[in-house]
């Protein structure tokens, strides 16, 4: 099953809020925003396939920029974001996002 943003959950009913970081960051104006983001992300691309940037944007929102710091962030966390070459593609890149151990 491929997810669409309104099968994401947009507005967790307790929404858990991670840690930031960066020179523009600032957590009362970006903190909540970046960690729905993040979740959304995660749950999009864990475990799914491969994912090119502008995928993980129209399924989750955010920016392709955004979406791409998120990916970032789940490397911090410890998951393993494999990306890909697309033969032909430009400088197109998919993401792949493998499951941490114990999930």
């Amino acid at each position: 099953m491929t997810h669409t943003q309104t099968e994401l959950d947009l507005a967790p009913k307790r929404q858990r809020l991670y840690v930031f970081d960066g020179e523009t960051y600032d957590r009362r104006q970006d903190s909540e925003r970046l960690s729905r983001l993040l979740d959304r992300v995660r749950e999009f691309t864990v475990g799914t396939g491969p994912h090119t940037l502008a995928e993980i944007h129209a399924a989750c929102g955010g920016t392709e920029a955004s979406c791409s710091a998120r990916l970032r962030d789940m490397r911090k966390e410890g998951y393993e974001v494999v990306r890909v070459r697309v033969k032909h593609g430009g400088g197109l890149y998919t993401y792949e996002v493998k499951r941490k151990d114990g999930e």
